[in-house]
């Protein structure tokens, strides 16, 4: 049975014959508890919801709970913002076709930027035109998503006398106007400390019965300790308890990732460690710096041999970079953060460096540490605050 004879079956289902799909094909990964509270309708959509994923993803992805809950938000026609480090990204893309066939709605997803929304150099793009003139295409416009919204705030407005870098992410509540009065509106990021969360809110007129789905960075696996930095992060005598005492082989060094603010201190910190191996080992890959200066042939290598079971490097000095790819390392043991810490609101200097100890068996991902970080007193997860951005992804327009 082909991919298209699957997703038909699954969408012209009852509830009995999706219960069977799901438990056939699914089997424990099914979010049973949280499927059997809800209400009929909300269940067969959430069943298909996990089925078409499941389909669509060649068996390998089976939506979450909180996914559940945004997805049924959006079928029943209320706004949401999601909070989330990991939304399982992954997804068919449909790519523009001409203006015309746009227009005669023959794509049911358009991936677009927010300057193709708006006036942009002085033009107005032809997608822009059709929002504004075409009142047949306005009406096929179900839902708007936004995916990295936190670029509402940092990119789309100005910030200590400099003007916005996009202002047209700032821009996106203007469609509100624009749109039919029931298209559903929501925001995805991970990064949304209160303060970007309210002007988000308040940019994209977001009605108060809205649905706010909040996840922590902490896993079961992840233990937070902080151990004292001696004279500064220059002074790698801190970092002497990364290489065994008297280390010889066959003495294995648990995978070390340590993550610097600048490129020149994960150089000099890689140098310190590699020398203070035995001479046999020096210069031999145990000990490795990772940043965006180096080729990409030297990165993909170390990506490559840090992440491999049987690789040669056991330590990692890296900068922010690599955190969007840590989830892939097995066996990471402790990640290091030698920085400024920010702790109950207040900036201050305290124990560091810190560090996030992970059981050998178990890899996850951890957050990114260009911006400050805070320890609340209330949660113990950590909240980021005002990171830099790497990259200022698309918005996401559904029709």
């Amino acid at each position: 049975m082909d991919t298209s004879t699957i997703i038909r079956a699954v969408r012209e289902a009852s509830l009995q014959g999706l219960y069977s799909f799901a438990r056939s094909l699914i089997q424990e990964r099914l979010p049973n508890e949280y499927i059997e509270a809800l209400g009929d309708k909300d269940r067969m959509d959430a069943l298909r919801a996990c089925l078409l994923v499941y389909v669509l993803t060649a068996t390998t992805i089976v939506p979450r709970q909180f996914q559940l809950e945004a997805i049924l938000t959006t079928l029943n026609g209320r706004d949401s913002g999601i909070t989330a480090d990991s939304m399982y990204k992954e997804s068919k893309l449909t790519y523009f076709g001409d203006r015309q066939s746009i227009r005669d709605g023959r794509f049911n997803h358009l991936i677009v930027l927010p300057e193709q929304l708006f006036m942009f150099n002085g033009h107005l793009p032809r997608l822009a035109q059709l929002i504004r003139k075409d009142s047949i295409f306005i009406k096929r416009i179900k839902r708007v998503h936004i995916d990295e919204a936190h670029n509402i705030y940092t990119a789309g407005l100005p910030h200590h006398g400099e003007e916005a870098f996009r202002p047209s992410f700032s821009k996106l509540g203007e469609l509100r106007v624009l749109l039919a009065k029931d298209t559903i509106y929501q925001a995805l990021s991970a990064t949304l400390p209160p303060h970007i969360l309210s002007v988000i809110k308040w940019e994209l007129s977001v009605p108060s019965n809205h649905l706010s789905l909040t996840l922590s960075t902490n896993r079961p696996n992840i233990v937070y300790a902080i151990t004292p930095l001696i004279g500064g992060t220059r002074n790698f005598h801190n970092f002497d308890c990364l290489i065994p005492p008297n280390y010889t082989t066959p003495m294995i060094i648990p995978k070390t990732l340590i993550f610097h603010d600048n490129k020149q201190e994960a150089v000099d910190a890689a140098a310190y460690n590699n020398s203070h191996l035995p001479k046999a080992l020096q210069n031999r890959g145990v000990v490795k710096y990772y940043h965006s200066d180096m080729s990409a042939e030297y990165l993909q290598q170390t990506y490559e041999d840090f992440a491999s079971d049987s690789g040669s490097c056991r330590i990692l000095h890296a900068t922010a970079g690599t955190s969007t790819v840590i989830s892939r390392i097995p066996d990471l043991h402790p990640t290091i953060f030698p920085r400024l810490i920010r702790t109950f609101g207040h900036p201050i200097h305290v124990s560091s460096p810190l560090s996030i100890r992970i059981p050998a068996h178990i890899s996850t991902r951890l957050i990114r540490t260009s911006g400050l970080v805070r320890s609340d007193p209330i949660r113990s997860d950590p909240i980021r605050s005002d990171p830099i951005y790497d990259k200022l992804p698309n918005s996401f327009l559904c029709i």
